[in-house]
């Protein structure tokens, strides 16, 4: 059960059965009040709202139909369309917040719709480092796999999703965390990471990284080495242990002298999943 729910056609016509679209992809308008009875039957006890291109379409609390068309906008008004639909919710959810009708509130989420329409959102073409497009980028890590395969990319000389695009700057929660840090104790060996992407506050005391992501706070200590693997926050890799094509879940501790990624049945042993294609997950309760 919800007080409000806010989804487009293609939802409310897969929750409630109701075809929304005929053959031809056209919005059968008539069967929406339909719908919106069968997502209140279904729970909703305040505003059942579907949003679409076409508009905005709703029952009240009182079961008060409300429809209303979207905005005539004008040729070139239009950079792309990523978020529009969150940008409706947020503005039917701040009507109801301040106490908007529901008329008032689908008002208020097609012209935050349509606000966000005039900004580009992600082009999925990139700009390389010559300065040239790209072809399009997309990746689906529905598995683990192809989550790993997708990270390893960024560590490419040219990797296929460039996060140093200055035309697309990617946002992400960044911790108040100091500088990372390579340690070359006297007479020890060398920390260093070669075709890596090391983030604050990691220290490399001793170690090496290769073709590989060192998250947040992680520490690679003496004779270690981190091969093609993707070391998650806080992790820590003991002296000597050795790691290939391994994802280290946040926290875990690689103990000292350890060999992962090198022999499966091995891995599978000390209760690690292992891919199909031979990439090792060590979970965060370890150490």
């Amino acid at each position: 059960y919800t007080d409000y729910c806010i989804i487009n056609e293609v939802e409310a016509q897969q929750t409630t059965g109701v075809v929304l679209r005929n053959d031809a992809g056209e919005l059968i308008t008539e069967n929406i009040p339909e719908a919106l009875k069968e997502m209140k039957r279904l729970g909703v006890s305040t505003w059942a709202v579907i949003h679409c291109p076409e508009g905005g379409y709703g029952l009240d609390e009182n079961n008060e139909y409300v429809a209303l068309g979207s905005l005539k906008l004008p040729n070139g008004y239009i950079k792309g369309t990523v978020g529009a639909g969150d940008a409706f919710c947020a503005g039917v959810l701040y009507g109801a917040e301040k106490g908007r009708t529901l008329a008032e509130s689908i008002d208020l989420g097609i012209a935050s719709a349509a606000a966000s329409l005039s900004e580009a959102t992600f082009p999925f073409v990139q700009t390389g480092p010559d300065g040239k497009k790209r072809g399009a980028y997309w990746r689906d890590v529905g598995t683990l796999d192809a989550y790993f395969a997708a990270n390893m990319d960024l560590v490419a000389v040219e990797p296929e999703l460039n996060l140093y695009d200055e035309n697309w700057t990617i946002y992400s929660p960044r911790p108040n965390s100091p500088p990372a840090k390579f340690v070359l104790p006297e007479g020890e060996g060398r920390g260093c990471a070669l075709d890596s992407l090391v983030c604050s506050g990691a220290i490399v005391s001793g170690g090496t990284a290769r073709r590989s992501i060192v998250g947040f706070g992680a520490r690679i200590e003496r004779d270690a080495l981190v091969e093609d693997s993707l070391l998650f926050a806080q992790t820590v890799v003991e002296r000597g242990a050795r790691l290939r094509r391994t994802i280290v879940d946040k926290g875990a501790i690689v103990p000292a002298g350890w060999r992962v990624g090198f022999d499966a049945e091995l891995d599978r042993s000390r209760g690690f999943f292992v891919t199909e294609s031979g990439v090792t997950v060590i979970p965060k309760f370890v150490g």
